[in-house]
């Protein structure tokens, strides 16, 4: 493949769509790839429970890994644009216009943001910005003061000039901002006030999930023959994390931590499912071995089947420093599983002491008291899986969500047409 190629699911037989049947918004997705992660599942829900006879969707990605490519293929047109630098925006930009597109959607990292916003200003396109993270250090530079080393400090002047094209095109190009918690979008708001976003302009929109999907009698089943395969006896109580493996997420503090969980709880089991890099991979199997917990581990790797691995624990574990608003805690409180996690104020609205799950310091020993505490009665245990999912069932459904989402698409085509 030549730089600038592109490779698409669209019939090239039919040619490009350059307007819209009556009353359709055709929107255009940007991701950096189709990996397993949070925003991409997030984004894929959205799109299979938007309204199809009124939005048509394009989704755009820049490279591997294309795990979900599949689905997103049945909710959307897909594109992968395999050129860089101006290249890649000319292709963006020249799928707006070929394919008709009303309105730009972008979900934050650095590669789709630039993009988008770039082909949204260059093509007069309205563009709607999704916060999932949380908002970058300002003070990164210090550290290039602080240890001068000219790679460093080269670094940091690229990142500088990006930063500054990205308030440039933010000013001119953005239309509407969601975030995905109250506390994303303060950790945004003098970013967001700084480039003159106004506060009408911008919606916190809490994650969904589809309650239909988890605990379901199918995935009970399955999570009978998963104990089998998984090699885990009469272990209780068993654990999960769901996650990619860096040191952000926290997979390190579980391993061991599960050495005090054991004093209390000889079968207990550790499920981590998540990938990550080859160094990634390497650093969890130090970590692994330094705790001398392995016996006690499965280490998953990326799957498929969260619905069925969240029947089968009894307990969902969460160790990680910093998020937004994390599906996967959601998803364990609808499948009817209590949540033990380290202390983050994003959780304090879903995660509630008592009623569902317990919220601790980020320290070890604190995690393995609250996983004892919570364990030290099953039926206890149960109940607060049901008020969880009840949590889930009152205010984070997929159906509002996708509500919110409509609304800010909405509110954008009303305003580009003088509504």
């Amino acid at each position: 493949m030549s730089p600038t190629e592109i490779e698409s699911d669209a019939n090239p037989a039919t040619g490009p769509a350059v307007s819209s049947p009556a009353g359709v918004v055709r929107v255009l997705h940007l991701l950096p790839d189709l990996e397993r992660g949070g925003g991409q599942q997030v984004l894929l829900r959205s799109l299979r429970y938007l309204d199809a006879q009124r939005f048509r969707h394009h989704v755009v990605y820049f490279g591997p890994p294309e795990e979900l490519r599949a689905p997103f293929a049945a909710a959307a047109e897909l594109t992968r644009i395999s050129s860089r630098g101006l290249a890649s925006v000319a292709e963006v930009r020249r799928l707006v216009r070929d394919r008709g597109i009303d309105l730009l959607h972008v979900n934050g990292t650095p590669v789709d943001k630039l993009h988008g916003t770039l082909a949204a200003w260059a093509e007069r396109r309205p563009l709607l910005w999704t916060l999932h993270g949380m908002c970058p250090d300002p003070g990164y530079w210090r550290h290039a003061v602080r240890r001068p080393h000219p790679r460093r400090v080269w670094r940091t002047l690229r990142r500088g000039g990006r930063e500054a094209l990205e308030r440039f095109l933010d000013r001119r190009a953005v239309g509407r901002v969601l975030a995905v918690s109250d506390t994303v979008l303060a950790s945004w708001q003098p970013y967001l006030d700084a480039v003159g976003i106004p506060p009408e302009r911008i919606c916190v929109s809490y994650n969904g999930v589809p309650l239909e999907e988890y605990d379901t009698p199918a995935n009970r089943a399955a999570a009978g023959r998963l104990r089998g395969e998984l090699d885990l006896g009469d272990a209780w109580p068993i654990l999960l994390m769901i996650g990619r493996l860096n040191e952000g997420k926290g997979q390190h503090h579980l391993v061991h931590m599960l050495a005090e969980v054991r004093r209390r709880f000889p079968r207990v089991k550790l499920l981590l499912a998540g990938d990550g890099t080859p160094e990634h991979r390497d650093w969890f199997r130090a970590a692994l071995a330094e705790a001398g917990t392995g016996a006690h581990v499965r280490w998953l790797g990326d799957r498929n089947d969260v619905p069925d691995l969240l029947s089968l624990c009894d307990l969902y574990v969460f160790a990680s420093a910093t998020e937004g608003f994390p599906l996967s805690v959601l998803e364990a409180l609808a499948a009817g599983r209590p949540v033990a996690a380290y202390h983050l104020p994003a959780l304090e609205r879903i995660v509630r002491a008592g009623e569902n799950g317990m919220l601790v310091p980020p320290r070890r020993e604190a995690l393995a008291a609250a996983i004892c505490a919570l364990c030290a009665d099953r039926e206890r245990l149960q109940a607060q899986g049901r008020r969880g999912r009840e949590i889930v069932s009152d205010g984070y459904s997929m159906q509002a969500a996708a509500g919110r989402l409509a609304a800010a698409y909405e509110a954008l085509i009303a305003e580009r047409d003088g509504a």
